[in-house]
């Protein structure tokens, strides 16, 4: 049986990793070879005593003996002047990723629900599998069904979406990245 020269690769790796392994174990040594003789208790030294927080010296951002990280980050947000009660959500796109391709009606020009939606959304990506087909829409994403400003996505394409409220029918379309 002859071997490719993949499968040459990968009993290599496989060596080299199983020669580590055993200079790991035999030649290196640690102490602790299983999560039996592992301990779970606390490991700061003991015999370090905590800061006095009335010394001149005392920055609540260097002392951490025994604080948790929870406590540290907030005394981290208070001495930077940080508001916990106004953080946006960290897995939102930014506007600054995404072009705004968002046209402007003239003053005065009434627009129908239809026309609004189409100028203030656009359609960034499709994801077509056999479970569900969802659409990306202003950083958002939506599966068939779901609504946005009282349209429901009711079919996604390789190219585009369409919705529907009230029997009118709107289709956004993929756009040429630029």
């Amino acid at each position: 049986m002859r071997l490719s020269k993949a499968q040459k690769l990968c009993a290599v790796i496989l060596a080299l990793a199983l020669g580590a392994l055993v200079v790991d174990r035999v030649f290196l040594g640690y102490e602790i070879a299983s999560p039996d003789q592992a301990a779970a208790g606390d490991t700061r030294d003991s015999r370090r005593t905590p800061p006095d927080p009335s010394a001149a010296s005392f920055d609540p951002l260097e002392s951490t003996f025994g604080q948790p990280l929870t406590e540290r980050l907030e005394a981290m947000g208070i001495s930077y002047g940080l508001d916990p009660t106004d953080t946006r959500d960290a897995f939102r796109l930014s506007p600054g990723w995404m072009a705004d391709c968002r046209r402007k009606a003239p003053a005065g020009q009434h627009l129908t629900p239809a026309e609004r939606f189409i100028r203030d959304h656009q359609l960034l990506a499709v994801i077509l599998t056999p479970d569900a087909d969802s659409a990306a829409i202003d950083g958002n994403c939506l599966f068939v069904g779901e609504k946005l400003d009282g349209f429901e996505l009711i079919s996604v394409s390789e190219h585009s979406a369409a919705f529907e409220s009230g029997g009118e029918r709107v289709v956004l379309k993929l756009t040429k990245g630029k």
